[in-house]
């Protein structure tokens, strides 16, 4: 049963994972955007779009599938820890498509607090 369960999570976060991986670009860019839909028009850019968003759902369901199977399971183990939030995070930013998202504006994010920090 346990088998059956490790199985169908891999195999629907693969598929997922693939979906967003392809989709990802028609999902979150608005067709209002010019700038981002001149750019779709590359290769390049089209093939970093899909492993940056096929590696983010990746990541969001390998964190799912480690929670479950490793730290969730066995119930009567379980006894939730700090580093438990985080896990949780990043898979529930992954399902749903955004830790890509989050990933890249950690950075800007950073800049202008230091900027900030900086003027006074």
């Amino acid at each position: 049963m346990l088998c059956a369960a490790k199985s169908a999570v891999a195999i629907v976060g693969l598929g997922l994972s693939i979906f967003y991986g392809c989709n990802a670009v028609e999902i979150f860019v608005p067709e209002s955007d010019g700038f981002v839909q001149k750019k779709t028009t590359y290769p390049s850019w089209r093939i970093h779009q899909w492993w940056f968003n096929f590696m983010g759902s990746a990541v969001g369901w390998s964190a799912t599938y480690y929670f479950i199977f490793y730290r969730f399971i066995p119930l009567c183990c379980f006894t939730p820890k700090k580093s438990d939030a985080a896990i949780i995070l990043t898979a529930l930013l992954g399902i749903a498509g955004f830790l890509p998202l989050t990933l890249s504006l950690i950075p800007r994010t950073l800049g202008s607090l230091v900027s900030l920090v900086k003027k006074e």
